[in-house]
């Protein structure tokens, strides 16, 4: 009887592609993550048949378009992610930050956000592509490699555990390589988010923003409605371009029923709907990182750091609800469940940006990622 090797070994290595398709194969602008789950891979039933008049047999087969798509989730961290935000959003800025160091006892820290980098992240708006990359997925025995990736959605979700992000893709093409051992990856030094170290803060456009401090979940999807199947065309079974469609942002919060302001803003009145218009709300979500230890580089040394302060932050400008369900039952508690959606504003030009603190430098340390300005 042949001995079966068992072992379990997932994981993703991220990197983004200066081409469409082309494989990233410096392993040094990978990103490595430890993931919860993988759904990305090969297409089922890429094949074309052929019945004819002949009788009812299908009798012809041939290989047909194929595209790899699924998901990938882990819970995330403040410098995995950066990876995910520009390749779904398509483009950052980079404002550097000066990583002064400082003494508290035997720790050496960097401290406040005017010390770390700052990334911002906003859609394009006129673009038809978006950065593409390729994804080395461990599954156990192998590493399945897919190139051409590029994101459909990202969704962050949290109750009262990690948050976590979801990623939606499709690829141009996969296939294979050698499983990497552990020892030999990478990983975030970074902790994942935890539900604590997240806040959410709203308020009417124009006013001041409150935190929240009852709601109880939270999901937010970023979508860019991408076309792979746009992308077949004569000479190749495989997608040229993946088109991306609408940029969307939308989400959900459950929310302890403490008051009627939700639903206030839902109607846009005091005491029942406005025939004019529901408030239209500013939104901060904010996911801050504990401290962690981490290396940086002086000159010719290299200095082991406390991080402090590194933070994602999710800014939606315009808001409006959808929906401000409030549903008792028996002497249960009772919640509220909010659906939002976010809206082009036009005196911020956005929908949605993103603003990451961490201690990276993106643009010497993963050379496919170019730090642009922020288009309108």
């Amino acid at each position: 009887m042949t001995e079966v090797n068992e072992k379990v070994l997932r994981y993703a290595r991220i990197g983004v592609e200066e081409e469409f398709g082309i494989e990233v194969t410096d392993k040094e602008q990978l990103i490595d993550v430890d993931i919860a789950s993988i759904g990305l891979d090969a297409p089922s039933d890429p094949v074309m048949r052929y019945n004819g008049g002949l009788s009812r047999s299908t009798h012809t087969s041939r290989p047909g378009p194929y595209i790899p798509s699924g998901n990938i989730e882990y819970a995330f961290d403040v410098q995995s992610i950066a990876h995910i935000l520009y390749m779904a959003f398509g483009q950052m800025q980079t404002n550097e930050g000066d990583l002064v160091t400082a003494e508290d006892g035997d720790t050496t820290y960097v401290d406040g956000q005017d010390e770390l980098h700052e990334h911002i992240f906003a859609p394009l708006r006129h673009s038809l592509t978006l950065p593409s990359g390729t994804f080395r997925l461990g599954k156990d025995h192998f590493e399945h490699v897919f190139t051409g990736v590029t994101i459909n959605s990202v969704e962050f979700s949290m109750d009262n555990d990690f948050a976590f992000v979801t990623i939606d893709v499709s690829a141009q093409k996969d296939g294979k390589d050698d499983i990497e051992e552990i020892e030999d990856l990478k990983l975030s030094t970074a902790y994942p988010v935890a539900f604590y170290e997240t806040s959410v803060e709203i308020g009417k456009v124009g006013e001041e923003q409150e935190e929240v401090a009852n709601v109880e979940s939270l999901s937010l999807t970023l979508s860019n409605n991408i076309d792979a199947d746009s992308g077949i065309s004569l000479g190749s079974r495989y997608p040229q371009r993946i088109i991306a469609g609408d940029f969307e942002a939308s989400g959900s919060m459950d929310i302890a029923y403490e008051g009627t302001e939700q639903l206030e803003h839902f109607w846009g009145g005091e005491d029942g709907p406005d025939d004019d218009a529901q408030d239209e709300l500013n939104i901060n979500f904010r996911f801050k990182s504990a401290p962690y230890i981490t290396e940086i580089e002086d000159g010719e040394t290299t200095e082991e750091v406390e991080i402090r302060d590194a933070e994602l932050d999710l800014h939606v400008p315009k808001v409006l609800y959808e929906t401000v369900n409030i549903q008792p039952s028996g002497r249960d508690r009772t919640t509220q469940s909010v659906d939002f959606r976010a809206y082009y504003d036009e005196d911020s030009s956005y929908e949605l940006i993103a603003h990451l603190y961490n201690e990276i430098d993106y643009i010497s340390e993963y050379t496919a990622i170019e730090s642009t300005t922020i288009q309108e």
